[in-house]
């Protein structure tokens, strides 16, 4: 939530199988594996079905915010 505001606006709601086609770009985020592009789902193209410039920007950002933020154990 601290990065991709800075980038484009957040809609976080459930996703229809039927919006897919019409997705421009996609990601899914966990603590564990950051920022992950999501090229297709369930087969179908996401936008192009290459990874967008804006989950680009975002994963760029999230990486470098954890580089700056990581604490050594």
């Amino acid at each position: 939530f601290e990065i991709a505001p800075e980038i484009l606006p957040l809609n976080l709601s459930a996703l229809h199988r039927s919006e897919i086609p019409h997705l421009a770009e996609a990601m899914l985020t966990s603590s564990g594996r950051g920022v992950v592009p999501i090229t297709q789902i369930d087969g179908q193209p996401v936008g192009n079905g290459t990874v967008g410039p804006l989950v680009k920007a975002i994963k760029q950002g999230y990486d470098a915010w954890t580089e700056a933020h990581i604490e050594p154990i």
